[in-house]
C-alpha cells in the first residue's frame, strides 16, 4: 500500500534498507528519486552492499543514482562495481554527472579528463565543479601546465573557471599571483587574473596586502584599482584606493578616487556634448546614436555616480549580459569578432560598433567568450578630468520617464 511505502520511506531502521531497493527496482525514474534520497539518512554499514547491487543489477538512471548515493570510503570496490562504474562515467562523459561520480570514487586518475572538460566548457556549472575536484585531488600541476604554455585562448579559458570556481583556495590565489606578477606572461591575461581577485575575501584581502606593499605592477595598477572597485566592503575600496594609480586623463594625469570623482559636480549640458562625442559611436540613448553597446536611455536610474564611474573607467569589471564578446576562428585561418546579435541554425550575426558580419557555422573552428569588455578600456584618456565629470553629469539625467516625472 501507499502507507506501507510511506513507512519504509520514513524510517530508519536497518530492516527498511533492503526494502527500499526493492522499491526502487519497482519504481519508475521519476518516484524512485525519494527512496534514493532516503539513504543518505541510513547510518548502517550495509546500505553499501544494498546500493551495490542496486548499481550492478539494474539499468539507466538506477545505477547512476545507486552510484551517486554510495560512500566510496566505506565500499569495498569489485569487478562488478568498477564495470557500472566505468560505463557510466561514459555514458555522462562531460556532464556534471561525470564530475560528481569522479569525486564521488576518488578518482584521481581522471583528473586531466576533468581539465579537459574544464577547457571544453569554462563557462559551464561541470567546468566550476571539475575545477573544485581537480584542486581538492591536489592536482594544480596540471592547471599550471596549461597557464605556463602557449595557448593563450585555453589559459584565459582556465582564469575564468578559476574565477568562478576556486578563488578562495589559497592555492588558487598563489597561482593567480604569480600569473599576474610574470611579465612575460600576455598582458590581457594577466588583467584577467587580477580581476579574478573580486569576490572571495581571502584573495581580496592578499590584493590589499600587495598594494600595501606597493609590488602591484605598474601594468596591473589600473585592472586592481577596478577590481577593488567592485568589492562588496566599502571599507575596502576606501582603503585600497591611498595604494593604487587610477587611470590617467586626456592630459596624462592620473584621475583622483572614484570616492572624490564622485562628490564632484559637474554640468551636463558639457557632459551631453562629450556623450555625443565619445560614447553615442556604440551606444544609443532615447533612439539615437549606434546599437551596440547597452542602451543608456535610463542608465541614471540604474547606477549610481560611484556606478557610473567604474563603468567607464572599469568596463572589463562588469560586462552586460548579452554584450559579451566572442571570438571566433575560422577553417580559413580568419577570425571574427564581435557581439553575437543572433544566432541561428544556418548563421551568426556578429556585430562590432557600427560594422556586422554573417558567419556560416558550418566554417566555425571554435568559438571563445572574450574576458575583456567590447568597450575601450582607456576611454578616459579621451576626455580631461573635467570632461569626465561632465559626462556623469549628463548620464545621471538619464533616467525613467516615470522617475523623471516624480523628481
Amino acid at each position: 500500500t501507499q502507507a506501507g511505502r510511506d513507512i519504509v520511506w520514513r524510517s530508519r531502521s536497518k530492516s527498511a534498507i533492503p526494502l527500499l531497493a526493492e522499491l526502487i527496482r519497482k519504481s519508475d525514474d521519476s518516484t524512485m528519486l525519494r527512496y534514493y534520497r532516503a539513504f543518505d539518512f541510513h547510518k548502517d554499514p550495509s546500505k553499501q552492499q544494498v546500493l551495490a547491487q542496486l548499481a550492478t543489477q539494474e539499468k539507466g538512471l538506477k545505477v547512476l543514482y545507486a552510484l551517486k548515493h554510495m560512500d566510496a570510503s566505506k565500499l569495498k570496490m569489485t569487478p562488478a562495481i568498477n564495470t557500472a562504474l566505468q560505463k557510466t562515467l561514459n555514458e555522462y562523459k562531460d556532464k556534471i554527472e561525470f564530475v560528481e561520480l569522479i569525486s564521488t570514487f576518488n578518482l584521481k586518475d581522471k583528473s586531466k579528463d576533468l581539465l579537459d572538460l574544464a577547457l571544453k566548457y569554462p563557462d559551464s556549472l561541470q567546468a566550476r565543479e571539475a575545477m573544485r575536484t581537480i584542486f581538492k585531488f591536489d592536482r594544480t600541476d596540471i592547471v599550471q601546465s596549461v597557464l605556463n604554455g602557449n595557448d593563450k585562448e585555453s589559459a584565459g579559458s582556465l582564469i575564468r573557471v578559476i574565477d568562478a570556481s576556486t578563488m578562495g583556495h589559497p592555492k588558487a590565489i598563489t597561482m593567480m599571483e604569480e600569473f599576474f606578477m610574470d611579465s612575460t606572461k600576455d598582458l590581457e591575461l594577466r588583467k584577467q587574473a587580477v580581476r579574478s581577485f573580486g569576490g572571495p575575501w581571502e584573495s581580496e584581502n592578499r590584493m590589499l596586502v600587495l598594494a600595501k606593499e606597493k609590488k602591484i605592477p605598474a601594468d596591473m595598477q589600473t585592472a586592481a584599482a577596478g577590481m577593488f572597485q567592485t568589492v562588496w566592503r566599502a571599507a575596502l575600496r576606501e582603503e585600497a584606493s591611498q595604494y593604487l594609480t587610477l587611470p590617467g586623463n586626456k592630459n596624462g594625469k592620473p584621475l583622483p578616487p572614484v570616492s572624490a570623482l564622485e562628490k564632484m559636480e559637474g554640468d551636463a549640458a558639457k557632459g551631453q556634448i562629450v556623450f555625443t562625442n565619445n560614447c553615442a559611436q556604440c551606444h544609443v540613448v532615447n533612439g539615437a546614436g549606434t546599437n551596440f553597446g547597452p542602451d543608456l536611455s535610463e542608465i541614471g536610474t540604474k547606477l549610481s555616480p560611484e556606478g557610473l564611474y567604474t563603468a567607464i573607467l572599469y568596463p572589463d569589471q562588469g560586462i552586460s549580459f548579452g554584450y559579451e564578446g566572442y571570438m571566433f576562428k575560422l577553417n580559413d585561418g580568419s577570425t571574427a569578432v564581435g557581439r553575437i546579435v543572433s544566432e541561428t541554425s544556418d548563421k551568426i550575426e556578429l556585430q562590432y560598433m557600427n560594422s556586422s558580419q554573417t558567419l556560416n557555422p558550418g566554417n566555425v573552428v571554435s568559438r571563445s567568450k572574450l574576458p575583456n569588455s567590447l568597450m575601450p578600456a582607456d576611454l578616459q584618456k579621451l576626455m580631461t578630468e573635467e570632461e569626465l565629470i561632465d559626462l556623469v553629469e549628463h548620464l545621471k539625467t538619464l533616467k525613467s520617464k516615470a522617475l523623471a516625472t516624480a523628481y
